[in-house]
């Protein structure tokens, strides 16, 4: 006689136990979540190890533009792709 042997289910997370402070984006109606977020569901982390700070990338990007428009100098930049209304590319070339 053969024996049958059970194996444990694995309980899925429940989306309604997840806080929607981690979810990411939703791609269809999907939600997609952070990296991590069983961690937090679970105990082990808390939210803000997960999710990424938005202030300091503000702050970085602001950092970055105010840097380049600067440094850069706009009246060399060619905004059309005609190569023979670009005067820098005349060097080049």
């Amino acid at each position: 006689m053969l024996a049958v042997v059970e194996k444990p289910r694995r309980t899925p997370v429940s989306t309604k136990k997840i806080p929607p402070a981690l979810i990411y984006e939703e791609w269809n109606g999907t939600p997609i979540y952070y990296k991590g977020y069983k961690d937090v569901v679970a105990g082990k982390k808390a939210i803000e190890e997960i999710v990424y700070s938005t202030d300091l990338q503000g702050v970085l990007v602001a950092l970055i533009n105010g840097f380049l428009f600067g440094t850069i100098n706009r009246k060399n930049i060619c905004w059309l792709p005609m190569k023979s209304v670009c005067t820098w590319q005349k060097m080049i070339i």
